[in-house]
C-alpha cells in the first residue's frame, strides 16, 4: 500500500491517511519508532497492545499517557517507564498503585514510589510489615508512610507504635492515631501524659482533652487551646476549683 509506505517515511501523514492505518500494527510500530507520541492516534485496540506501548516507551517514557488503562495496569509495561522516571507512576492505573506485589517491587527500586502508591495499601498490615522487614527501607520510609496515610500507624510493629517521634508524626496528621499507640501493661495510654503530644492533639480537636491526664487542667496553654475552639470545654474540668480558676 503506497500510503502505508508513505506513513512509515512521514509519520505525520498518518493523521490524514485512512483510519485503517491507525489499526495496522506493522504500520504503527514503524511510526512509533520515529514518533512515540503518535500512539495517541492509534486505534483503541493498539493502545491496549503492551508490546506496542513498550516500543513507544523505549523512545519516550511519557508516551505511556496515551495507553489504555489496561496497559497502564500492566506491571511490566509501567515498569519500563518507571525505570526511566519514578513520576511515570502518575500515569499508572489505580489498580496497579494498589497492587501488593508491584508496589513492593517498585519500592525496592525507588523509595519515592511511596508518593504515588494507593493510600489504602498502607492500611494493609501484611503489606506494611513486609515492607518494614526490609532493612533497606529505614525510618524515613516509616515517616513517609505516616505522612501519606496516618492510618498506616495502626499497622506498625510495636517498636514503632511506642516510638515518640513516629507517634508525633502520626498525631500531627490526625490525633486519633493516639488510639493506636502501644499501651502500658495496665492498658493505659502513657502518651496522654506527654504535654507536647497532648497539645498537638487538642489544637486539632478540643475534645481530645477528655483523654488527657488530669494534670493538664492546670496548664494554661493546654486549656486555652481547647477553649479557643469551644469555650464550654472548661465545664469538663474534673474539679469545681479548676472551673472557678478559669
Amino acid at each position: 500500500c503506497p500510503l502505508a509506505v508513505a506513513v512509515r517515511q512521514y509519520p505525520d501523514a498518518l493523521e490524514i491517511g485512512h483510519e485503517s492505518l491507525r489499526g495496522n500494527r506493522d504500520v504503527m510500530f514503524a511510526v512509533i519508532v520515529q514518533d512515540p507520541h503518535k500512539l495517541a492516534i492509534a486505534s483503541n485496540d493498539l493502545r491496549s497492545d503492551c508490546p506496542l506501548v513498550r516500543a513507544a516507551i523505549e523512545k519516550d517514557w511519557t508516551a505511556l499517557r496515551h495507553a489504555n488503562e489496561d496497559v497502564r495496569s500492566d506491571r511490566a509495561t509501567v515498569w519500563e517507564a518507571f525505570r526511566h522516571d519514578v513520576s511515570a507512576l502518575d500515569l499508572a492505573s489505580d489498580s496497579l498503585l494498589n497492587d501488593f506485589d508491584a508496589m513492593l517491587e517498585f519500592m525496592k527500586h525507588n523509595k519515592a514510589t511511596m508518593d504515588y502508591m494507593g493510600k489504602e495499601l498502607l492500611e494493609n498490615e501484611r503489606f506494611v510489615q513486609t515492607m518494614l522487614e526490609d532493612p533497606k527501607m529505614g525510618r524515613e520510609v516509616v515517616f513517609a508512610m505516616v505522612r501519606k496515610n496516618w492510618r498506616s500507624f495502626m499497622t506498625f510493629p510495636d517498636k514503632y507504635r511506642c516510638d515518640r517521634e513516629v507517634l508525633m508524626a502520626a498525631v500531627k496528621q490526625d490525633w486519633h492515631a493516639m488510639n493506636y499507640a502501644l499501651k502500658d501493661d495496665d492498658g493505659s495510654n502513657p502518651w496522654w501524659s506527654d504535654r507536647d503530644v497532648v497539645l498537638v492533639a487538642i489544637r486539632q480537636d478540643w475534645s481530645a482533652l477528655k483523654e488527657m491526664d488530669k494534670q493538664f487542667w492546670g496548664d494554661v496553654d493546654v486549656v486555652r487551646a481547647a477553649m479557643l475552639q469551644h469555650a464550654p470545654a472548661i465545664d469538663l474540668a474534673p474539679a469545681r476549683e479548676a472551673r472557678e480558676l478559669w
